[in-house]
């Protein structure tokens, strides 16, 4: 879930969220612009952690990671799946 999914779902704004936090506003409206956003910023250990805590886990950090969808059938690595670089069959 991304973190302004949970904001959102939560009933804050941002400027609620970050005093929540404890952080300033424009922190928080950076850690929610979309990934290829010039002024995206990921969140720092420390606030990436107080983050994960915060949202009781529904945002993590491959939340802030454009990453792609991986497919949920088929065998794993492990079982003879596909590796990186290879269709799946």
């Amino acid at each position: 879930m991304k973190l302004l999914q949970n904001i959102r779902a939560r009933g804050f704004t941002l400027d609620g969220y970050a005093k929540h936090m404890g952080w300033h506003v424009e922190t928080v409206r950076r850690y929610c612009l979309p990934a290829d956003h010039p002024k995206f910023q990921v969140p720092r250990r420390r606030q990436m952690r107080e983050i994960f805590v915060d949202t009781g886990g529904l945002v993590t950090p491959n939340d802030f990671y454009d990453l792609p969808e991986l497919p949920t059938a088929g065998a794993s690595i492990a079982e003879g799946g596909p590796r990186a670089g290879e269709a799946a069959a």
